[in-house]
């Protein structure tokens, strides 16, 4: 019970905590260790005496001049059977520990009763670190009564320094506000509350982390690796090792410094920055190695383009001599021997799939010029049979490959050639040139077509546009099949686009040129949503 004063009044108990040093912030068990002095003071009447009669006197911090003291056995106020006083039942909610060192209690004469201790306290503090490493942490000290009411106990700040703004926890001038390497007190701030009919003396200590030592660790050795990725890029494409380990090394760095961080954390329900941003690096990592993949598919595809290529210009030019022969023999154009050809080969072609569907073979192909490795050759002897005239000596008849190369070339002339005008354009050689892997721009193929034909105009620049000029060049099939049976070069085209490459390299352009955007968005991006992070605990 309350010391009886003789009025309806609360008795005044005025409570204060000195903090010395920060002695630790622990995250996994979210609490804060203060070490300091705590002083407790009530005015107690019964326990005032005549100054006089002790012949004992001191000054004491919070008395009067002259004032006249008397030191009491702690064990006076202890809770426990030996107490013989009243002392108020004041605790900290959250407190986790205690550890009391040097407990000593003074009576001042006019009944004033000051029990000190030094202790370290941990409490409890809830943490968020959404925002981690960037994350500042608010841990409420409260200091309340357990068993007394505002009606018998006001509960008051005892001032340590003088001046207004007094709170219940104080930080000495020359106290260690540093918690280790990593955690640093910024501000104190006092309030009160009330639950249900006690007050609750609230002092929030605000603790921000030293950033540094975390770019160092995890940031920075993150942006090394997202540059060595970078540079598996420029890495030539045909040597596999040495991309495929930069890429594999960058993710599982990350993945190593995503488990670093989650290791110094507690397991949270909700997002935290520091591991979406590392996750979004893996991400990267895994996206340079899924572009690699795709670099090696689109090798083996240019691969097959180029012996379709080899074998074009295994038979040269003399295949075309052989063809004109044929045409002289049979009285037709260039043109029309080839497209027997193809219509004979065709033939044969849909027959070798229709047999096929009906055994239940399947015969799927990836380059449309593939299939013409399993298909059977023709009547080879058909062809150079069909004489014109008896007096005239037949010509030699065409072999597998010639009939083969035949068929490939004018397979593709005939799909670009859509108004069946037995020519082609620029724009359509562009396209028709690419199934064979060569990748050339418009220019380039305009002074490909200039070149073969003499009678063309220069293209120039004038009062007519270049694209008016590009667009009356045309080739037939003969200048096509003669542009192949031999290797082109054209001239350098230095506005030559992305899309005038080969695809093996039009990916590793692209993602030249896109990986470094992709990572500064990333930077951007997470540092703008940053705050957004602090209030997922709440949320949630």
């Amino acid at each position: 019970m309350p010391i009886s004063t003789g009025t309806n009044a609360p008795e005044d108990v005025r409570v204060s905590f000195e903090v010395w040093r920060i002695s630790g912030v622990n995250q996994l068990t979210q609490s804060v260790s203060l070490y300091g002095e705590e002083v407790t003071v009530w005015n107690d009447t019964r326990l005032a005496f005549d100054s006089s009669e002790t012949g004992e006197a001191a000054c004491v911090d919070g008395g009067e001049p002259g004032a006249r003291w008397l030191s009491l056995p702690t064990v006076y106020f202890d809770y426990g059977k030996d107490r013989r006083l009243w002392v108020p039942d004041v605790y900290i909610e959250n407190q986790l520990s205690s550890v009391r060192q040097s407990p000593r209690t003074l009576v001042f004469e006019h009944g004033i009763v000051e029990h000190s201790e030094v202790k370290t306290i941990t409490t409890s503090c809830a943490m968020n670190f959404g925002q981690f490493p960037f994350d500042v942490q608010k841990c409420p000290i409260k200091y309340w009564t357990y068993q007394q009411s505002e009606q018998d106990v006001d509960l008051g700040v005892r001032s340590i320094n003088d001046g207004d703004g007094a709170s219940v926890v104080e930080i000495r001038s020359d106290a260690s506000l540093n918690s280790g390497f990593f955690f640093v007190l910024e501000t104190v701030e006092h309030t009160e509350e009330y639950e249900e009919d006690t007050k609750v003396l609230v002092t929030t200590l605000t603790i921000h982390r030293t950033v540094f030592p975390y770019i160092l660790g995890y940031l920075l050795p993150d942006l090394m690796l997202m540059i060595a990725v970078y540079a598996s890029f420029f890495v030539n494409r045909n040597v596999a090792p040495a991309r495929i380990v930069l890429c594999i090394i960058g993710m599982l760095v990350s993945y190593s410094i995503t488990n670093s961080v989650r290791a110094h954390l507690p397991a949270v329900s909700y997002p935290l920055w520091i591991n979406d941003y590392l996750v979004v690096s893996m991400i990267f990592s895994c996206l340079a190695l899924v572009e690699y993949g795709l670099v090696q598919h689109c090798l083996q595809y240019e691969g097959a383009r180029a012996n379709v290529v080899k074998r074009l210009q295994s038979t040269g030019l003399p295949l075309v001599a052989k063809i004109e022969r044929h045409a002289a023999y049979r009285g037709e154009t260039f043109a029309m021997v080839c497209h027997h050809i193809y219509e004979r080969q065709d033939n044969f072609v849909k027959r070798v799939r229709g047999v096929s569907k009906k055994q239940g073979v399947v015969m799927g192909f990836e380059n449309p010029m593939a299939e013409l490795e399993l298909v059977a050759p023709l009547n080879e002897k058909k062809l150079g049979a069909e004489a014109k005239s008896a007096d005239s000596p037949a010509p030699e008849p065409f072999s597998t490959l010639e009939i083969t190369n035949v068929y490939s070339v004018y397979r593709i002339f005939l799909s670009f050639d859509k108004d069946k005008s037995d020519a082609i354009d620029v724009f359509e050689l562009k396209q028709a040139l690419r199934h064979f892997g060569y990748f050339f721009s418009k220019l380039q193929c305009a002074e490909i077509i200039h070149n073969y034909h003499i009678t063309h105009p220069k293209l120039s620049k004038g009062r007519r546009s270049m694209f008016e000029q590009i667009s009356e060049l045309e080739v037939d099939f003969r200048g096509l099949f003669e542009l192949l049976s031999k290797p082109l070069s054209p001239p350098e085209d230095l506005d030559r686009g992305l899309m005038s490459q080969p695809p093996s390299l039009l990916c590793d352009l692209v993602m030249r040129r896109a990986f470094p955007c992709m990572v500064l968005l990333k930077i951007l991006i997470f540092g703008c949503v940053l705050p957004l992070y602090e209030d997922y605990q709440t949320t949630m």
